[in-house]
């Protein structure tokens, strides 16, 4: 039996990263940033093994030859947002990904990363993201307080992080801001030949050549927008009926809106509808076009006058507009009044007429066929609406934990959270069967759930009914057994792409002015600041399934697994597992151990007279609440274990609040 720490040989395990040329363009880009300056990663030493019970009374047996479906490898994808130098991962002076930050993302085996975010990607505008850093515009924040965000890292950078850790990409079109031409032209930009103009406007190829990347980046998967059925609503109108709204969303339309507050073309923040008394000032109804007539202006609550010349008027309370692009201009005081400083400035306005799902479909499939297209709406009535002859490749869903009621000693929220992926797998199915009942059996075939964001919960207090829960819980060995436990029900619905929510976040130390880091740093899957970077409890699992399991899912069956009463009066079973074969036919087992005291011994047998060598992955720490930091890289980490000769059967014993991978080769 051979011991090693998994860990202390992430960096001499990993790809060296080279900056290849190529006769038409640079190869990808790297940080030259202070590797050496950054604390080791994990590097624990192997803690004595135990020996199992010579007769343990549990036992699994897996099937190899019972096949029960094929994994696609998306399934264990990730969330990547564009604000804030990508939130740390992009070292803005080198024009490059951090070095470390690469080899923590390929340690993870993540095949798949989004773009450019959830929410804040909802109003978001790509064309002021590319060419030359200095001279791009800024995207308003699509949440938060629609603060405006600059654009270091656009499409052509995430091409470059996909380039360096071969992955692929997926990306969210602006719905709430955009229209069916602009993310088009999208498609065009990231997907076509150089050579092929298939819009007929801007040959967007050429341009993507002239900003270093000749070769198209292939991006397959697309959604139009961003949780749209929720309260992120913006042209569609706030409190409509679902109806109404899924209307909105799959055919488009107009909305009133009555005294609205203005913004600027890059902020939707409450400041910039608020005057600043300055001279020829310019600001934006924020949900353009503007059906013409429709609109009536106010500053300070008093009416102000459409003009089709504000240069032409006298010193009056008048504006000039542009029912297209939403623009307001005000006077310098002589041709025009200025708003006086303070004012609030709203506008009633018909918001449209806009395109809705169905247009984006139509047009970005025209660009390339071969993309699949998703909705950001997975309401009953969307695909009733929808039903078996409408347009859609796939139904978004995100799947964040809820918190009503639960306890609040860690020793029994250790066992709520345990119980939520089974929850989070039934409304996730549920998704599935609406699809079913309104496509029909032949057309929802070719519709699949996509999860592009999954979690727990968000900061310290989580889920929708929040709760306090003991510090950085989402970081710890509990939350990452939480997303073991997803993935596996992920795996065992069929899902063909799910991307757990984050990838990275902000140092919290050191935070952007107007961001609230308790928001969104418990889920990170690789832990910073910048530039040194080490892999979350999460990450560990992702390289588990991604290295770990094969492609072919099979069965197996547990006989006396050991359960206890848990602190709502029910019965938990100890182990649940996954069992998969790879291309070669070596069986794999994932077993996640939930027991947060109790160790689990079982006989594993595979219908196999000599399983050969048992390779063991497992994951653990000194406490179900450890979590890894900088100062502490290896706190949790993975042993691995070989054990050579194995014969029929392997006894192993599991720890207690554990994940193991143990793949046979026979």
């Amino acid at each position: 039996m051979v011991v090693t720490r998994m860990t202390a040989a992430i960096c001499a395990a990993l790809l060296v990263l080279t900056a290849c040329q190529s006769d038409v363009r640079q190869g990808p880009r790297t940080s030259a940033g202070p590797a050496d300056d950054c604390p080791p990663l994990p590097t624990l030493p192997s803690s004595s093994t135990t020996e199992p019970d010579a007769d343990p009374s549990t036992t699994i047996t897996i099937d190899p030859n019972a096949a029960l479906g094929e994994i696609d490898p998306f399934v264990y994808g990730i969330n990547h947002r564009y604000p804030y130098n990508a939130f740390g991962s992009w070292d803005p002076q080198a024009q490059a990904p951090y070095d470390r930050f690469v080899e923590v993302f390929k340690y993870a085996g993540f095949p798949v990363t989004r773009f450019p975010g959830g929410r804040m990607a909802n109003p978001y505008r790509w064309q002021r993201a590319i060419g030359p850093v200095d001279e791009r515009g800024r995207n308003p924040n699509g949440g938060g307080t629609g603060q405006p965000f600059s654009n270091e890292f656009g499409p052509d950078e995430f091409g470059a992080l996909m380039d360096l850790t071969g992955a692929e990409g997926t990306v969210t079109a602006n719905f709430a801001t955009g229209d069916a031409a602009e993310a088009a032209d999208w498609v065009e930009y990231m997907n076509t030949p150089v050579g092929e103009n298939p819009r007929g406007g801007p040959a967007w190829a050429e341009v993507r050549a002239e900003n270093g990347h000749p070769e198209p980046y292939g991006i397959r998967h697309w959604e139009i927008g961003n949780e749209l059925n929720s309260g992120k609503v913006y042209w569609m109108g706030e409190s409509v009926p679902e109806d109404v709204k899924a209307q909105r969303y799959i055919h488009g339309g107009k909305t009133a809106f009555e005294d609205h507050k203005l913004g600027t073309h890059d902020a939707h923040s409450p400041q910039s509808a608020i005057a600043t008394g300055e001279p020829n000032l310019v600001r934006w109804i924020r949900y353009p076009p503007v059906e013409p007539g429709s609109n009536t202006l106010y500053v300070g609550g008093e009416a102000w006058e459409q003009v089709d010349d504000i240069t032409a008027a006298g010193a009056k309370n008048v504006y000039e507009f542009e029912p297209r692009s939403g623009k307001v201009t005000f006077g310098d005081g002589e041709h025009g009044n200025i708003p006086p400083e303070g004012a609030l400035m709203t506008a009633d306005y018909v918001s449209g007429p806009h395109d809705g799902f169905l247009d984006f479909y139509r047009e970005m499939k025209k660009v390339d066929p071969t993309i699949e297209i998703g909705s950001a709406i997975h309401t009953h009535v969307f695909t009733e609406l929808m039903g078996a002859d409408l347009p859609y490749d796939f139904m978004v869903v995100h799947s964040y934990g809820d918190f009503p009621g639960a306890p609040t000693d860690p020793k029994d929220l250790h066992y709520y959270l345990m119980q939520l992926p089974d929850v989070q797998a039934d409304y996730i199915a549920g998704s599935q069967e609406q699809i079913a009942t309104y496509a029909g059996a032949e057309r929802s075939a070719d519709i699949h759930v996509a999860i592009t964001e999954y979690a727990a919960g968000s900061g310290l207090k989580l889920g929708i009914n929040s709760i306090d829960a003991p510090e950085h819980y989402l970081l710890s060995l509990d939350g990452a057994l939480y997303t073991a436990s997803l993935i596996r029900h992920w795996v065992n619905l069929g899902i063909e792409l799910a991307q757990k929510h984050s990838l990275v976040d902000v140092d919290p130390n050191n935070q952007p002015p107007g961001y609230d880091s308790r928001a969104h740093t418990a889920d990170a899957a690789v832990i910073g600041p910048a530039p040194c970077f080490i892999p979350s409890a999460s990450a560990h699992v992702f390289k588990m399934y991604t290295q770990m399991m094969g492609a072919t899912r099979v069965p197996n069956e547990i006989l006396g697994n050991p359960a206890r009463k848990i602190f709502d009066g029910s019965q938990m079973e100890a182990l649940i597992t996954l069992s998969t074969v790879d291309e070669h036919g070596r069986p794999a087992l994932l077993v996640i151990n939930r027991d947060r005291t109790k160790d689990v011994a079982a006989t594993i047998a595979a219908g196999l007279s000599d399983l050969g060598t048992a390779t063991v992955w497992t994951l653990d720490g000194p406490s179900f609440l450890a979590y890894n930091t900088l100062e502490h890289p290896d706190r949790v980490s993975l042993t691995e274990t070989v054990v050579e000769d194995v014969g029929a059967e392997l006894v192993h014993r599991f720890p207690a609040h554990s994940v193991t991978a143990i793949r046979f080769t026979p």
